[in-house]
């Protein structure tokens, strides 16, 4: 199931969303609603929703400022408006959009363009998994592992862009650093270094499937790189090819 989040502050129009669509039956789950752009903001961090279903004209933060809020951030995006005006349709592009459904909504016009996401998300998926495992081998794709390496790889993800290192692992979980050191070699293969430079890869892979368009320097600092050179080499000793290389043979485009 793909995760979406509903931003509306009219009450009514919200809950109507809420349980009017057969999310489920088109392949997703509601995991939250916010009343306004701001808890739309925080719930967005929050619960990493793969679609946000939202207002353009709301309090305290309107559709485009949430997005903006929240650019580094990847998810499909489908504005709601009373107002269908040629700014906010020119809006909505700017803000990758992926589609623009004005007031009063028709239900059916709703699950049509989510049946159409899904169907991309589908796409997205099963190509990213595709070159990812081509890229970085099988010997990366997690199978399963002790609770203790479990709990390592969910710590490493949830500090993935930040500066770490094991001694920090080691008080956080309550064991000594030589222990976590062998456990994680054993299960993985992989030294904890190793395993947190392999996933910040795989997500610069993913972010630039995601958005072609994506500077390398954007992608460098959003995975925790401050220099995009070591970046590149970094990128390329681990999949093969360079990410410029990476843009342009798989996926087609050239910069």
């Amino acid at each position: 199931m793909y995760k979406l989040l509903i931003i509306e502050d009219e009450t009514i129009i919200r809950k109507w969303l809420r349980y009017s669509v057969p999310y489920t039956d088109l392949g997703f789950t509601v995991v939250g609603e916010a009343s306004d752009g701001e808890e739309g903001v925080d719930k967005i961090k929050k619960l990493q929703p793969h679609v946000v279903l939202t207002d353009i004209h709301m309090p305290k933060k309107n559709g485009f400022e949430v997005f903006n809020s929240v650019k580094e951030l990847r998810f499909e995006k489908v504005i709601i408006s009373g107002y269908d005006s040629f700014e906010n349709a020119k809006k909505s592009i700017q803000h990758g959009v992926v589609d623009f459904i004005a007031k009063p909504i028709d239900r059916e016009e709703l699950i049509s363009i989510l049946k159409h996401i899904k169907g991309k998300l589908d796409n997205n998926c099963e190509d990213s998994e595709t070159i990812i495992e081509r890229l970085l081998g099988n010997d990366f794709k997690i199978d399963t592992y002790s609770v203790i390496t479990e709990k390592i790889i969910e710590w490493i993800k949830g500090n993935l862009t930040s500066t770490f290192n094991i001694h920090e692992i080691a008080n956080e979980l309550n064991y000594s650093e030589s222990y976590l050191y062998k456990i994680f070699k054993e299960d993985t293969g992989f030294t904890i270094n190793q395993f947190r430079t392999n996933c910040r890869i795989e997500y610069a892979v993913r972010i630039i499937m995601y958005d072609p368009n994506v500077k390398l320097y954007e992608v460098a600092e959003e995975i925790g790189f401050q220099d995009v050179y070591y970046f590149s080499q970094v990128f390329k000793k681990i999949t093969g090819i360079s990410p410029k290389e990476f843009k342009t043979s798989i996926v087609g485009y050239t910069s």
